[in-house]
């Protein structure tokens, strides 16, 4: 019995998890990065570290399981690089996922036509980040719920911190409010 659990400990340290990317895809196009994460639910926690200060960290939460997270980081800004901005927009999905949902007891599924996404601007290229939420904040009948309120306080709060961390000037009102503005039906 010792010699099997000896056996299965040795098999364990063998065996690693798989370390899964938050990028589904990496593209190239003029000596710019373009990269593109899977598609979440909505953000989950974002900010400096504190012994890391050159690491700006943005953590989602998962699109089927609320409960479990995935983070990236931004680094601070290397050689020519330079920080562009921020932007919103919306998109046909790079790498498409089934969602499963009854309807008068029918089990059905669905894929999405379309994922907003907000966006970090760099000289050297860029990072999406499809985000199902965002796209709550663009129906009007939404405007007094409780979650579309923390969700602009979220994205507010991001936009104001990731400026910051770039030591560039954010315009008042942030960038969301007024792409709501424009976008919204």
């Amino acid at each position: 019995m010792e010699n099997l659990l000896k056996k299965l400990r040795e098999k364990k340290t063998k065996i690693k998890p798989e370390k899964k990317n938050i990028f589904v895809k990496i593209e190239k196009k003029d000596d710019k990065n373009i990269y593109h994460t899977k598609i979440f639910l909505d953000f989950h926690a974002f900010g400096t570290k504190k012994n890391q200060n050159y690491r700006f960290f943005i953590s989602f939460r998962k699109l089927f399981d609320r409960k479990k997270t995935e983070a990236f980081s931004l680094f601070s800004l290397r050689d020519k690089d330079k920080f562009l901005g921020i932007s919103y927009g919306c998109r046909k999905p790079i790498k498409n996922v089934l969602r499963r949902y009854e309807e008068n007891n029918k089990l059905k599924t669905a894929t999405f036509s379309k994922i907003h996404y907000i966006q970090f601007k760099f000289k050297t290229g860029s990072i999406f980040c499809y985000v199902v939420g965002i796209s709550y904040l663009l129906r009007k009948d939404k405007i007094k719920k409780k979650y579309y309120k923390s969700l602009i306080k979220i994205l507010l709060t991001l936009e104001k911190e990731i400026y910051e961390f770039y030591d560039k000037k954010l315009s008042n009102g942030g960038l969301i409010t007024k792409w709501i503005k424009k976008e919204q039906k």
